[in-house]
C-alpha cells in the first residue's frame, strides 16, 4: 500500500521551502567553519541557535512534535502573559490615573536599547517610539564610520576602540564593504540578515523584524548596504532598566 503523500498550500509549500533554504544556509555555514577550524566562540552559539530556530517552523508546517517546537510555544506563552501586565499598565493610563515616574522609566528604557546597540551593534538608534498598546518601535540604524570619532576630544582612542568593535563585528560573521568616505558599510545579503535577527532576537526574544531599508554601496557596482532594521519589542520585560554605556 503506497504511503499517503502531504500535500501543502502555495502558501505553506513556499514558507516551507524558504525555511528549508534557510536551515540548509546555516548548517552549510557552521559545517564550513568546522571543517576549517574557524568557528568562533560567539558563532558556536549563534548559529545551533539560528537553525534551530528553522527546524522549529519547519516542524510547524510538517506537523510535528518535537521538545524544541513545545519549549518555543512555552516561551510565547510566557510573552503572552506578560503582555496582559501591559495592558494593565495601559488601563490606569486610560482612567488618567497619575503614574509615578513613568517618563522616567520609559527614558530609561529608550537609554537602554540605544547603549546597548552603540556598544555590541551598529552604533545609532534613528527612533524609540511606544504605542498604545504598550509595544516598544524601534529603527535601529547602522554608523560604522570614521566620522564617529571626528568630534570628540579623544579622537584616536576612539577610533581604536571603533576599530577593535568592527574587528569583533567581523569575527561575528558580519560582511562589510570598504569605500572611500565610509570605513565599514554593511553588506545587505542573507548571511548578515541573518545575523542581525539573532543578535536582536537574542537580546530582545520578543522582538519582531519589520523590515530591512537599504541603499546602493558609494563603491561596489551591484552592492546595497543595510541602512536601517524597523522592529517591534512586544514585551517591555526584555528590556533591562540599566544597560553598561
Amino acid at each position: 500500500m503506497e504511503d499517503k503523500k502531504k500535500v501543502f498550500d502555495a502558501d505553506s509549500k513556499e514558507v516551507l521551502l524558504k525555511a528549508l533554504k534557510d536551515l540548509h544556509f546555516a548548517n552549510a555555514q557552521l559545517h564550513e567553519w568546522v571543517e576549517k577550524d574557524s568557528l568562533s566562540e560567539d558563532m558556536a552559539n549563534t548559529l545551533p541557535s539560528l537553525i534551530e530556530s528553522h527546524f522549529c517552523n519547519i516542524a510547524k508546517y510538517l506537523d510535528y512534535t518535537s521538545h524544541l517546537t513545545a519549549e518555543k510555544e512555552k516561551r510565547y506563552e510566557e510573552i503572552r502573559n506578560a503582555n496582559l501586565k501591559i495592558q494593565e499598565l495601559q488601563a490606569e493610563l486610560a482612567s488618567n490615573k497619575p503614574i509615578d515616574g513613568l517618563k522616567e522609566q520609559l527614558s530609561g528604557l529608550s537609554d537602554s536599547i540605544s547603549n546597548w546597540w552603540r556598544k555590541d551593534g551598529f552604533k545609532y538608534v534613528r527612533n524609540h517610539e511606544y504605542t498604545s498598546n504598550g509595544y516598544c518601535k524601534v529603527e535601529f540604524g547602522f554608523m560604522l564610520d570614521r566620522f564617529t570619532s571626528m568630534f570628540t576630544d579623544t579622537p584616536v582612542s576612539d577610533r581604536k576602540k571603533s576599530g577593535d568593535h568592527i574587528q569583533d563585528l567581523k569575527n561575528q560573521g558580519f560582511e562589510f564593504a570598504s569605500s572611500h568616505n565610509r570605513e565599514y558599510e554593511l553588506i545587505d545579503n542573507q548571511k548578515n540578515r541573518e545575523l542581525l535577527i539573532n543578535m536582536l532576537t537574542d537580546r530582545f526574544p520578543s522582538i519582531n523584524i519589520i523590515s530591512f531599508k537599504n541603499w546602493s554601496s558609494s563603491t561596489d557596482d551591484g552592492t546595497f548596504i543595510i541602512r536601517e532594521v524597523e522592529t517591534i519589542i512586544y514585551d517591555l520585560h526584555d528590556i533591562p532598566e540599566k544597560e553598561v554605556k
